[in-house]
């Protein structure tokens, strides 16, 4: 299996970076990771956050909230850029994963 293959594979299933990981670039692996653990980070944070005011409102009012109060309340929080910044990480290391593994298989291939 040639290095972009792989890399690109790595990229796409497993984590965005990881395909840099195996190109040996781990300066833009890591700024992918990262970038995508933080977003990652911001959304957990705040659909716990979501959980933590609708268990209370079930604790205090004993009954459970129906499905158009919590999808008001998962509305009011914007996951939007943390969203978009790991959709764009996801495919930028994709597709750098394919240009810097395709450079190095043809360098391989001149030796």
């Amino acid at each position: 299996m040639s290095s972009a293959i792989k890399a690109v594979l790595l990229s796409a299933l497993l984590f965005p970076g990881t395909g840099h990981f195996s190109l040996k670039k781990p300066i833009q692996g890591t700024i992918l990771a990262v970038l995508t653990l933080i977003s990652l980070y911001f959304i957990f944070t705040s659909l716990s956050e979501i959980t933590q005011q609708l268990t209370i409102q079930m604790q205090q009012a004993g009954v459970v909230p129906s499905v158009d109060e919590i999808t008001n309340q998962a509305s009011s929080q914007d996951l939007s850029t943390p969203s978009w910044i790991i959709t764009i990480c996801w495919v930028a290391g994709i597709i750098d994963s394919y240009r810097i593994g395709s450079l190095q298989d043809k360098e391989k291939k001149e030796q």
